[in-house]
């Protein structure tokens, strides 16, 4: 946040500039077991949210990504975790065309999850309630306690 704040100075002058924001589908819908790391991807998104309401009309683009579980890197595919076989993932590169989608297009919210968790997210801003039980049921809590597990030598 501060380094959007300290370079939108030389974007004004420049008449264009584009953020970035790498954050999670967390950031939409909280599971058990990920409550401070969904509360950090919810403010990222919503300071993503509220820069671009700010910068609206202006040539400088703010533009929020939010990933899934990514296979073959990161934070999910380094903990050796498992996921439901309903459940998909997305690869880096993936990750990386949103992003360039993102910024080519002025595009402010960008999922890269399969349809299911997409679906999940928007479903999750209407009814949070019958979202968390359905996501318990499906096993998500032992998801997150697996990457909790794998990662636990990197905090």
């Amino acid at each position: 946040m501060q380094m959007t704040r300290a370079l939108l100075e030389g974007w004004r002058q420049r008449g264009a500039g584009h953020a970035v924001y790498i954050s999670s589908i967390s950031g939409k819908i909280a599971t058990s077991g990920a409550s401070v790391y969904s509360a950090t991807k919810f403010g990222l998104r919503g300071f993503a949210q509220g820069m671009r309401d700010e910068l609206h009309g202006t040539d400088i683009g703010i533009s929020c990504i939010n990933p899934g579980f990514i296979r073959d890197a990161g934070m999910f595919a380094d903990s050796g975790a498992t996921l439901p076989k309903t459940i998909g993932t997305n690869s880096p590169e993936e990750v990386a065309a949103a992003v360039v989608h993102a910024v080519l297009g002025d595009k402010g919210d960008v999922d890269v999850a399969p349809a299911l968790i997409r679906v999940t997210a928007k479903l999750n801003g209407l009814a949070p309630e019958l979202m968390a039980g359905i996501a318990r049921r499906m096993g998500t809590g032992d998801v997150i306690t697996q990457i909790s597990a794998g990662q636990h030598d990197r905090r």
